[in-house]
């Protein structure tokens, strides 16, 4: 009975568009304060650091365990937030990072990270929200979400478990960095717009079709933005489309023929490059 009452509070709270809070932080710890930040040059053709924009996405798999959802124990998932964010600070060559499945242990994320010198981020902290985050080494100075379900998306699907211990969707931040100028002497800003997703799995069945709109969605959310052409648009995360079709692991059948999702999936982001790479 209780099992009932809370999926009829997760689909009521999805369709009614009780959203979550996130929420833009920054850290004044001694490896932030004195941390210092290289350049980003949108001039330079070449390879080195000051011109190039490194960027990570990993999904975490911080579910709390919750009536027919997989999970691991707190005790291990605490352990491995703490081996994560030790591996960052030894390999903080990444510029920002996005997180998928931030559902619990978030302040235990947010000081390893800001230690290994993210010092900007924006989160969540609720079991039940989207499990999204953005750490920087630049400055975040705006931030958004749009969800999946719910008023003025789509419609909550009752038979989708996902639905009753997540509310996914596409967080947005737009990243400040100083930039190099070559034809003076004056440092500008450079600004970064990235979309981090996360679509929705196969837990439940084929969900190819949601997430081709959910991907829909995401392109209406970048164009709402009104990005100036000449500044940078990424979008990154766990878009769960694998590339053969398979559902769960290698070994699985192709659900499709000939990449029919993954292509999809690319031409409705309007992603032409990565289209034109993949399919070349």
């Amino acid at each position: 009975m209780a099992l009932i009452i809370c999926m009829i509070i997760a689909l009521l709270t999805s369709f009614l568009g009780f959203d979550e809070k996130h929420t833009l932080g920054s850290s004044n710890s001694d490896t932030c304060s004195a941390s210092a930040v290289i350049p980003y040059n949108n001039n330079s053709t070449s390879n080195d650091s000051e011109s190039e924009l490194k960027i990570m996405t990993f999904n975490l798999f911080l579910i709390f365990c919750f009536p027919l959802i997989t999970c691991q124990e707190a005790e291990l998932r605490q352990v491995r937030v703490k081996e994560i964010t030790d591996w960052f600070t030894k390999n903080n060559n990444k510029d920002v990072v996005l997180f998928q499945e931030v559902f619990s242990y978030h302040d235990l994320l947010i000081e390893g990270m800001t230690n290994a010198g993210y010092c900007y981020y924006t989160t969540t902290k609720q079991k039940t929200g989207s499990g999204l985050a953005v750490f920087s080494k630049y400055p975040i100075i705006e931030q958004d979400f749009k969800k999946w379900f719910g008023a003025g998306s789509l419609m909550p699907d009752p038979l989708n478990i996902e639905m009753y211990g997540a509310n996914k969707g596409v967080m947005y931040v737009k990243i400040e960095k100083p930039a190099v100028d070559s034809g003076n002497d004056s440092a500008d800003k450079e600004y970064i717009h990235l979309f981090n997703l996360h679509g929705s799995s196969d837990s439940s069945g084929d969900y190819h079709e949601t997430r081709k709109l959910q991907f829909g969605l995401t392109k209406d959310f970048v164009e709402s933005k009104q990005i100036p052409s000449d500044e940078l648009v990424l979008i990154g995360g766990d878009f769960n489309e694998d590339y053969e079709c398979r559902k769960g692991n290698c070994y699985d059948t192709a659900k499709c023929e000939n990449h029919s999702y993954y292509y999809s999936m690319l031409e409705i982001l309007d992603a032409g490059e990565m289209l034109n790479q993949t399919q070349g």
